[in-house]
């Protein structure tokens, strides 16, 4: 597998020094995982922080 220098994979990065050390449980957000994240992260933008949606007139 090809890896990146922002791959936690490369030895002597700061990611991989740190993964060493983590005893948590780590999850790797896949394509279905992204688009949720994305819709909830565009919800959180346009409810709570009160920016308009894409397209939406001024009032």
């Amino acid at each position: 597998m090809l890896a990146g220098k922002a791959s936690y994979l490369v030895e002597g990065t700061v990611p991989y020094e740190l993964l060493q050390t983590f005893e948590g449980e780590i999850t790797i957000c896949g394509g279905e995982c992204q688009v949720q994240s994305s819709r909830i992260d565009s919800r959180i933008v346009v409810e709570a922080w009160g920016f308009p949606r894409v397209g939406a007139l001024p009032k």
